[in-house]
């Protein structure tokens, strides 16, 4: 009987980038490019939160906005919005909008752990894979890593189990922009079919293209 070859495993796109092949010329670029990707999650986070207004039903005010992220982490943020989804839902059933929602809620989830990569990483030199001195590429370049403090995300002897350049930095920038879409398109659906006015919906922040 022949064997089949083994199953590849899935390649998910909120996966680690594999280990990049060159360093950034300048830590600056890596710098920018952390502090592109940390804004474009936070502009994604807004855009949850205004979900979650429109489960809870504060069309009016802040309240619920301002609820959802007086939780200080995702995890706690994810467990409200899919509470109040699942009540939502329970009273004012949509079957296209639960859809929506759980691509939302799935991507959110998928995603989040890459924005906790480049929130709790260090800027260093860039070393190749294998690591060692001897593999560090003249001229230096640089790269981002694990902090030292992150010890889930090291090996004993401290080796890294990531490394980010500014193209997979701006590889997760993209795609944390794109994730606010679909959460404002579901929260705009909500806001005209119980009020017919989209006035209080803030508009996404886009980047400006050249």
């Amino acid at each position: 009987m022949v064997k089949k070859p083994p199953e590849q495993p899935k390649v998910n796109p909120w996966d680690r980038r594999p280990w990049p092949s060159q360093g950034d010329k300048s830590d600056s670029l890596t710098y920018e490019a952390m502090g592109r990707a940390l804004t474009a999650w936070e502009h994604h986070e807004a855009a949850l939160s205004m979900l979650f207004s429109m489960f809870v039903g504060n069309l009016n005010t802040r309240a619920g906005r301002r609820a959802y992220n007086a939780v200080r982490t995702f995890e706690g943020r994810a467990e409200m919005l899919r509470a109040a989804s699942e009540t939502y839902f329970l009273e004012s059933p949509n079957a296209d909008w639960q859809r929506q929602f759980k691509d939302i809620f799935r991507n959110a989830k998928g995603f989040s752990p890459r924005r906790n990569d480049i929130a709790h990483s260090i800027v260093g030199i860039f070393l190749t894979y294998p690591f060692g001195p001897e593999d560090t590429p003249p001229p230096l370049t640089y790269a981002l890593y694990p902090s030292l403090a992150a010890y889930k995300d090291r090996s004993h002897d401290e080796t890294p189990e990531y490394c980010y350049t500014s193209v997979e930095l701006l590889y997760f920038s993209n795609a944390f922009l794109m994730l606010q879409t679909a959460p404002y398109k579901l929260a705009a659906s909500i806001l005209l079919n119980g009020t017919g006015r989209d006035a209080l919906l803030p508009k996404p922040l886009l980047p400006d293209r050249e």
